[in-house]
Order: C-alpha cells, then structure tokens, then sequence
C-alpha cells in the first residue's frame, strides 16, 4: 500500500425495504382492598368471577412449603391454616394435592438450570430408595451434593430410569461419583469414576463379625474407621494426602486381615453366615480402590452419608400414599 495514494472518497448507500410490525398486548390487573385489615392485592381476576373460594399466591406457598418442606402431611395443612385464620381459610385436601403438579410446571426452567449445574460438579452424590405409590413399590432418586439437591422418581427401579434422569450418562471422565455400591455404575455406557460408601463396609464388616464371631471382621472394620480419623486429623492440618508408606502398610494390614478370615471359613463353613462374610471380602477386594480412593486424595468423600440423608425424610413422607399420585411422580418429585 505504500505506492497507491488516494484521489478521492466515494461512498454509497444501499436502502433496505425493512417491514416492522407491532404488537400490542393489554394486560388488565384489579387491585382488591381487604375489608378487614386494608391490605392491597393485585390481581388479574376480574370481579365479576363468581366463586365462593378463591386462594391467592401467598396461601398457596404456604401451603406448598408445608407440604414440600416441612413434610406436613395433607389433612394437617387445611386444619393448620384454619387455625390460624380463625377458620377463614380451610383448602380442602384435593387443593393441596394439586400444588405440587401446578407448581412444577413453573419450575421446568429451574430444573433445566440445575441438571446442567449438576453435570459441572467434580463429586456427585447419588443414591434411590423404594416408595409406596398407590400401595405399590416405586423410586425416588437423589442426585447431588453438599449444595445441590436434585430429585426424580420412577415407577421402579433400573437402568431405565437412570438414562431418563439424563444425569449419569453425561457426566466425564473428570466427575467421581459416590455411591453404595450401586453395581449399575459400572456399566460400560457411563465414563465417571465410583466411589464406593466407607459407612457401608463398616456396617457389613460389623455383621459378619457379629455372625461369624471371627475377630478378623471387627479388625478390618477398625482398621478403616482409623484410618478415616485419621484422614479427619490430617485434613484439619492442610495435608491432603496419606504418604505412599503409610498407604502400603493399610492395604498390607487389609491384607492379612481378609486372608485370615478366609482360613477360618474354610475351616469352619457356616452355610448361614461364611457365604455373606465371603462376599464381603470379595468385593473388597474387587472395588478395593473405588473404596479406598480418599486415602489418595482427602479431598475425596469416603461416604454416601448425604444422600442418605437427603432421602430420608421424603422417603417415609412419599410412602405415606399420598404425596405421589398415579403417573405423576417426576412433578412430585
């Protein structure tokens, strides 16, 4: 460009036939004066509307918080909210079983929001128990982690509803996920890293111990509550990690423990208790480092206690028949 020099300007312009429609939309909202206490509402019900009971958002929050959070059971939410209206205010029981179903709906968008905010996490927490829906055995799920808590439930259990969930499927290779030992996890189809539940395999060992009376039992458990301690301790102190050593001498000490216990089976065989204290030993051994995965990294959870927690108390609230209706349980849940 440094031998061209510029004569002159020109310029031109290009006028487009652009075609701009508008839209009016008129929204009407009445505000309504409370003849007792003189508050205000808005509302977009017009006056003329004949109805002899009419809810406005703040009694159905309350209401859907009662049911949701609190765990109220349904016929105690209209006599709650009759005693502390004067009897002004007494839904019936089929309003409030409707709640649920209307709010999910406004809550698609949220939950679209929250399984993608799931599918980031580096540790997720899982876990399903069994329902009563109708008299009949059904599940509720549980995804998630110290901060989020996100919910399913399906008519039974399997893999079925875990690809319907969208959540196990999508997770890498980066995302280590805890469970109780959950043998679906290790399907080939998911790519995540298991994490096998610590809490458990102590109260199995503690069983067989209990049993079998084979002291080698109670020494394993031991040995891992220690070793957990121990972790707890070091943790506090900024260190994230067991020295290879002291790793080495666990699993040698494991070791010797489950060996002597299978020594004892063979010499003694109850065929009561030696096949469940056999299997426990085995599938230490298969899933040894899916169990013991915190020691190399304390950062790692070494239990599934959270999402037994976070199952707990809806568990024995869904079971109660009426909190999950028919074909709806994904909106309940």
């Amino acid at each position: 460009f440094k031998t061209l020099k510029v004569v002159e300007m020109a310029s031109s312009q290009v006028v487009s036939n652009i075609k701009i429609t508008v839209h009016r939309t008129k929204h009407v909202y009445y505000v309504y004066k409370c003849a007792d206490c003189g508050a205000t509402v808005r509302s977009s019900q017009a006056p003329d509307f004949n109805s002899q009971v009419q809810y406005g958002p703040n009694v159905q929050a309350i209401a859907l918080s009662l049911l949701d959070t609190v765990n109220s059971s349904m016929n105690k939410i209209p006599l709650f909210l009759s005693a502390v209206t004067n009897g002004q205010i007494r839904p019936s029981e089929g309003f409030i079983a409707k709640l649920p179903k209307r709010a999910s709906k406004g809550l698609a968008a949220f939950k679209k929001e929250l399984r993608i905010l799931l599918l980031t996490r580096r540790i997720v927490y899982w876990d399903d128990t069994v329902i009563s829906i109708l008299a009949k055995r059904a599940c509720l799920r549980f995804y998630g982690d110290e901060r989020l808590s996100y919910y399913t439930a399906h008519k039974s259990k399997g893999m079925d509803g875990l690809i319907e969930d969208r959540i196990l499927e999508y997770l890498t290779e980066d995302t280590h996920v805890m469970h109780d030992h959950n043998k679906v996890n290790y399907n080939k189809r998911f790519r995540f890293k298991n994490l096998e539940c610590c809490q458990h395999l102590e109260r199995d060992l503690q069983k067989s111990a209990d049993e079998t009376q084979h002291e080698e039992m109670q020494l394993a458990k031991k040995l891992i509550a220690d070793a957990i301690n121990e972790r707890n301790e070091l943790f506090a102190e900024g260190i994230r990690t067991f020295s290879k050593d002291r790793i080495a001498e666990f699993d040698t000490r494991l070791e010797e423990l489950l060996s002597s216990a299978e020594t004892k089976i063979k010499e003694h065989f109850n065929r009561y208790s030696s096949k469940d204290e056999k299997n426990v030993i085995e599938r230490i051994r298969e899933f040894h480092n899916n169990f013991f995965a915190w020691m190399s990294d304390f950062t790692l959870p070494h239990t599934n206690n959270l999402s037994l927690c976070e199952l707990f108390s809806y568990a024995n609230f869904c079971s109660s028949d009426l909190y999950l209706w028919g074909t709806d349980q994904q909106k309940f849940a």
